[in-house]
């Protein structure tokens, strides 16, 4: 990044929490979404993956960036928030993960780290799908 950016100019990330949050209380532990997020970040760990959204401003300055800003935003999961424009990130949201993001963040992870069989894998993918899809847990992350 540094050798394609001139002196005064800027670099934009964006990098997701992989960590769940809920203002209401609906993503608890009992919920398949839950279970799917500790499944995957206990894999993740295993298979020797970081999170580095906590991170990019540290390691930004380490690489000699100056006045490096972060900045947090909600991401809904769904399109449950009253606001117009958190609503729309939700939607957006929902189409990315109903569609193949469960599925694509779970299945190795699962069947190489948990010893999942493939059906079992495609099972908690599927019931923390639904929870997504049917509003009824109010999952954002920070990005």
């Amino acid at each position: 990044m540094r050798r394609h950016t001139k002196p005064g100019g800027y670099v934009e990330l964006a990098e997701h929490d992989y960590t769940l949050h809920s203002d209401d209380g609906t993503y608890r532990p009992d919920t398949p979404l839950y279970r799917y997020m500790h499944l995957v970040s206990e894999a993740a760990v295993m298979a020797g993956y970081t999170e580095i959204a906590p991170a990019v401003g540290r390691l930004l300055q380490r690489a000699g960036f100056v006045d490096v800003k972060t900045t947090a935003k909600k991401v809904p999961w769904a399109p449950w928030p009253q606001d117009e424009k958190l609503k729309e990130l939700g939607y957006w949201s929902l189409l990315g993960l109903t569609t193949a993001a469960f599925e694509a963040f779970g299945m190795a992870l699962f069947t190489r780290y948990h010893g999942f069989s493939a059906e079992e894998a495609k099972e908690i993918c599927a019931l923390a799908r639904k929870d997504v899809w049917e509003k009824r847990v109010h999952a954002y992350h920070q990005q």
